[in-house]
């Protein structure tokens, strides 16, 4: 059974500035000068953060287009906004696109239990048909479940250390070639028989992968079995 149809997109006529529906609502300032990015939650403000992490992604944009479609359950013409734009360097060396919707596990639960589909299912739909008829461009509908599973727990480390200032003396230990590839237990051990306290050396660290002098499976929980090596940050939309 069709269920939408006549679907285009035309740029959002909605405000730049969001609504405050939460308190977590505002402006994500990227890395490297790239300017911000607006949040309307803690999960949009998690996949923007993952979006800065992730060097492959070329640029994020909040909310720019807008579906319009007809909803063939009721005859009557919808628009729909997803959340983001993501502009992503492919492995061949070209660009791709994501419109991505970002939503709370329990609501997407919720919208995929609806039998027919509900009118969230619908617009989402839309956004997948329209997609399937573009070249590069995908849609993608993520929750704390997709953010989990791409290390958001240690991507909100790496990023928060950014700032952080290592003593010279340990970042100078913990760069010292033929050290790596070391476990996190065995790091902090050499640190501390330099004089140097467990927090210090996991900061040093973070901040070396901020970096991207080095890196470790940040999709994994940080453990004193992790393994930190040389090399910068793997990608992390594929």
């Amino acid at each position: 059974m069709k269920l939408v149809d006549r679907i285009h997109v035309s740029i959002s006529q909605k405000r730049k500035i969001p609504a405050r529906v939460s308190a977590e609502t505002g402006f994500y300032r990227l890395r490297k000068g790239r300017g911000e990015v607006a949040f309307q939650s803690s999960l949009e403000r998690g996949f923007a953060q993952i979006c800065d992490f992730a060097n492959e992604v070329a640029t994020i944009e909040w909310e720019p287009y807008t579906f319009v479609f007809e909803d063939l359950v009721d005859g009557t013409e919808r628009r729909y906004t997803p959340d983001y734009l993501v502009e992503l360097s492919a492995r061949n060396g070209g660009r791709k696109f994501l419109l991505v919707e970002v939503k709370p596990q329990t609501v997407l639960d919720r919208i995929e239990e609806v039998r027919p589909p509900g009118l969230h299912a619908r617009k989402h739909l839309a956004a997948r048909e329209w997609c399937k008829q573009q070249d590069s461009i995908d849609f993608m509908v993520v929750s704390e479940k997709w953010l989990d599973a791409k290390g958001w727990a240690n991507i909100r480390a790496i990023v928060d250390r950014e700032n952080y200032r290592p003593v010279p003396r340990l970042k100078q230990l913990l760069a010292r070639t033929g050290l790596l590839p070391a476990s996190l237990g065995d790091l902090v051990a050499i640190g501390k028989s330099e004089g140097f306290e467990r927090g210090a050396v996991i900061s040093s660290l973070l901040r070396m992968c901020a970096d991207d002098q080095m890196w470790f499976d940040h999709v994994l929980a940080l453990t004193d079995a992790t393994i930190f090596n040389f090399g910068g940050r793997r990608r992390v939309f594929d």
